[in-house]
Formats: C-alpha cells, structure tokens, sequence
C-alpha cells in the first residue's frame, strides 16, 4: 500500500484541476456506494437473522403440535382399550 501512495501523488500531480477535480469526485462517489452496499448487506443480515428467528418458531410449532396429537392419539388408544376390555 505505501508503494502505491507515490505514485498516485504524482499521477494527481500532472492532472489539471478539472482532471483532479473529476478524481476526487469520482472517490467521493466510490465511497458513497460503498455505504450505500454496505447499509444494504446490513439490512439484508438483519433481515436474514429475523428469517432463522422465524423458521425455528415454525419448527417449534409443528414440534409441539406432533408431541399434542401423539398425546392425544396415546390417550384415545387407551380410552379404546379400556371401551373393548369392559
């Protein structure tokens, strides 16, 4: 990195002012899109965080609705059980 510095001092040097002025604002406007993409890789993650966040509240439910209706299926087994066995 600093072998690179020298040499664009001296490229900005020969430029006229337009020249440096069109670089500048050409840095200026690198710099702009990189907060741009980088607030939008932000948001992206966020949004990414929440979507797990869901999927495993989702995963939970249907957990849970299995574990109820294996409950439920044991305890009407054993409520036909007992209906043959009288």
């Amino acid at each position: 990195m600093a072998e690179i510095l020298p040499i664009w001092r001296k490229t900005l040097s020969n430029l006229s002012v337009n020249q440096s002025m069109i670089m500048l604002l050409l840095f200026s406007e690198i710099g702009d899109f990189q907060k741009i993409v980088g607030s939008f890789i932000e948001v992206v993650d966020n949004v990414s965080k929440e979507v797990e966040k869901e999927k495993m509240k989702v995963k939970f439910s249907h957990v849970f609705t299995a574990i109820i209706m294996l409950h439920s299926l044991n305890e009407m087994y054993r409520f036909l059980t007992l209906q043959c066995l009288c």
